[in-house]
């Protein structure tokens, strides 16, 4: 569908307007839905009339929104700022999710205590930066000193770990799947050192991961675990939109020892899963009435 009016129903915050980026593919998978909506950014007075958009959709801005003042009623928001600044900030995700009672990663702000993980035989994940995504900021120790860092996480899971990704919509399960690492011939294509550890442990786009949906490496209690924790992690932070990361540790025999929360993030890249856009495209139309 084509915008109708010089006034949409639902505006789609995002940080840059570029016509490559998820939340370009997200709002043309709205509009073909039925959805009203316009693409804005928080530091530009928008080209329609948005005095009466009813839904507003923040795709991980957490800037303040210098329009806002020029709508005339309440609109419905998902992903407000405020979950948006403690789901962008890895340290204070861990607070308020451990204060909140949800199993993450164990970690500290203390060197000596990471220091203390590593002479136990463990390694810890140093970020270096508290907002870095797609493993931007991570140092290894081992293989690499343990730097002075804000952060440090503990490695966990081994040999029979798996980490899911989980999508929520509306505080609800809407789509999962499996990260999973390409081949070794893949990764040799790509030109991949499948000896880094860096790219075996980080498991994001650039360093040789894809995310699956078929014949996941799990059994259906296991699933069932990790995408009730993702929606009690989303329901935690009233997520309107977004995703859990979620590691599940299990024995050889593939029973569940224990699940717990990477991170949650609101502005998750869905270029690649056309299943994944349009099952978060269907939720959200349906909770906008469309």
């Amino acid at each position: 569908m084509l915008r109708s009016t010089n006034r949409p129903n639902a505006v789609l915050v995002c940080k840059a307007k570029r016509r490559n980026n998820s939340s370009y593919f997200l709002e043309q998978a709205l509009l073909a839905r039925g959805v009203d909506i316009y693409r804005v950014t928080p530091d530009h007075i928008p080209a329609v009339d948005i005095s009466r958009v009813e839904y507003i959709l923040n795709y991980g801005v957490s800037d303040p929104w210098v329009w806002e003042s020029r709508i005339r009623w309440e609109p419905v928001v998902f992903n407000p700022q405020s979950l948006v600044e403690i789901s962008a900030n890895k340290l204070r995700t861990m607070r308020f999710l451990t204060e909140a009672g949800i199993p993450t990663l164990d970690y500290t702000t203390d060197r000596q205590v990471a220091e203390a993980w590593i002479a136990d035989g463990k390694r810890v994940f140093s970020r270096t930066v508290l907002g870095g995504r797609s493993g931007r900021g991570i140092v290894l120790s081992p293989p690499d000193p343990l730097p002075q860092a804000r952060l440090y996480t503990k490695s966990f899971g081994g040999k029979y770990a798996r980490e899911y990704r989980v999508y929520i919509v509306n505080e609800r399960v809407v789509d999962l799947t499996e990260k999973r690492r390409l081949g070794k011939e893949q990764r040799l294509r790509k030109g991949l050192d499948h000896t880094d550890p860096y790219r075996g442990l980080i498991r994001a786009h650039d360093n040789g991961w894809v995310f699956a949906r078929s014949n996941m490496i799990a059994s259906t209690s296991v699933l069932e675990a990790v995408k009730e924790l993702a929606r009690r992690t989303g329901e935690c932070l009233h997520m309107g939109f977004g995703v859990v990361d979620i590691i599940a540790r299990m024995n050889r025999t593939g029973e569940l020892i224990e699940v717990r929360v990477v991170e949650p993030n609101t502005a998750p890249a869905m270029l690649d899963s056309p299943t994944t856009l349009a099952r978060v495209t269907d939720a959200l139309a349906s909770t906008m009435g469309v």
